[in-house]
């Protein structure tokens, strides 16, 4: 039975073969090829994809930039096969890309309306009046490369430095600095801090809060970044953070308390984050865990007078306890994430009942710190320049624990500590 079966496929396969050979000889395979390749390569003038034969270079542009083969006149039948043909128009389509990334850009970024907001339209609108570009994701493209192609402004404020080598640059954020910009046209960075002070751009590594100080992490090259992105990714760096926050946690002094908790959406304000369980829960609620140690707590009470506001999102009983003035002490917390959960330290610190101090979101806000108290004092990673395999040596970066919650912790008779 097997043998039959073996046959029969034999059979069809040398059947299969010789029809192919008949239909098209070797010769006439070999003639058409030759007539496809181009001498070049030649990149594609919207995405600089290389291509080495005119049929899969005319196939590519169908696909990727239509558009460009009607605007920019192409080559006629009898010059298909010719390089010099198609070299003349990959340069008339890349002038024709060139004014359709400053009309996109304009029709993105620069229009206002009636009251001189600036609109911020996107893939959708431009398709809508830049019909030409056939789909939404042309659009898209489009608007990703005009967006590349706007010079990113450099910063001249200082930066201080903590560590620097050939693959890395470790930074002491300041508060009210975000790390990277929105979009590529504004400043206002570490980003651009960076840029201004060393003249090249950096590969962002990971990300602080605009209003956390602390370790930030940036390469030097796509491949130092890349093995760090991995190292994030598998969880094997260590973050500590240091917070100021009300009340004092009951927790046993010198160990390690784990909240775990998921974490979601906020139902009362839009930008916020909160602990999400059981019926409560919501779609793209995230498993989010947290270490938390106290270090240090007020040696006597504290006057937390009508200066002192409640947080929109403060959690009820807390704020209830606050409101009572239950609430007179403060406590110096190490915050260690096991996850990275967009405000997780925040959120979980107020989840169970200690919101950091100067919080606008989540804590208590008055005159002892104008942001939350929320440092990010070391972090620990494998260097990349370090070989991949076992016995690598852990690497250690810290930054100093910042003026303002130094006078913070003495605002809340909180004795200095060695950090």
């Amino acid at each position: 039975m097997q043998a039959n079966f073996r046959a029969v496929v034999s059979r069809r396969f040398s059947v299969r073969m010789a029809a192919r050979a008949s239909s098209s000889p070797p010769e006439a395979k070999r003639a058409k090829s030759a007539k496809r390749v181009v001498f070049g390569p030649l990149d594609c003038p919207a995405c600089s994809q290389p291509l080495y034969k005119s049929f899969s270079f005319v196939r590519h542009v169908n696909h990727c930039c239509p558009d460009l083969l009607e605007a920019a006149a192409p080559p006629p039948e009898d010059a298909r096969d010719s390089a010099k043909a198609w070299e003349d128009w990959v340069a008339r389509a890349r002038d024709v890309e060139r004014g359709m990334h400053d009309q996109v850009l304009d029709i993105a970024f620069r229009r206002q309306d009636a009251d001189g907001n600036y609109l911020r339209q996107g893939p959708r609108e431009i398709l809508e009046e830049m019909r030409q570009l056939r789909t939404e994701e042309r659009a898209k493209r489009l608007l990703k490369a005009a967006g590349k192609a706007i010079p990113m402004p450099a910063d001249h404020d200082p930066i201080e430095i903590i560590h620097e080598d050939d693959l890395l640059l470790c930074l002491n954020k300041p508060k009210f600095v975000i790390t990277a910009p929105k979009h590529r046209y504004e400043g206002g960075s570490m980003v651009n801090r960076v840029l201004g002070n060393t003249g090249k751009l950096p590969f962002v590594v990971h990300r602080l809060d605009m209003n956390t100080s602390g370790v930030l992490l940036f390469a030097k090259s796509s491949k130092a970044a890349s093995l760090m992105h991995e190292q994030f990714r598998n969880k094997t760096t260590r973050k500590t953070y240091l917070a100021l926050v009300l009340g004092v946690p009951d927790w046993d002094r010198g160990t390690y308390t784990t909240v775990e908790a998921p974490i979601g959406q906020s139902p009362i304000e839009k930008v916020a984050r909160a602990v999400v369980t059981g019926a409560d829960g919501v779609a793209g609620a995230k498993d989010a865990a947290t270490e938390f140690r106290v270090l240090a707590s007020s040696q006597s009470a504290v006057d937390f007078g009508p200066e002192f506001q409640a947080a929109k999102c403060m959690d009820p009983a807390t704020k209830l306890l606050f409101h009572r003035g239950e609430v007179n002490h403060a406590a110096l917390v190490e915050c260690r994430p096991l996850t990275g959960r967009t405000h997780q330290i925040r959120v979980h610190l107020a989840h169970a009942g200690f919101p950091i101090i100067g919080d606008d979101l989540y804590g208590v806000t008055g005159p002892a710190i104008d942001r939350h108290a929320l440092h990010a004092a070391s972090i620990v990673f494998r260097h990349p320049a370090e070989e991949v395999g076992d016995g690598g040596a852990s690497f250690c970066v810290k930054a100093p624990l910042p003026d303002d919650m130094r006078v913070a912790l003495s605002a809340m008779n909180i004795a200095t500590v060695q950090i």
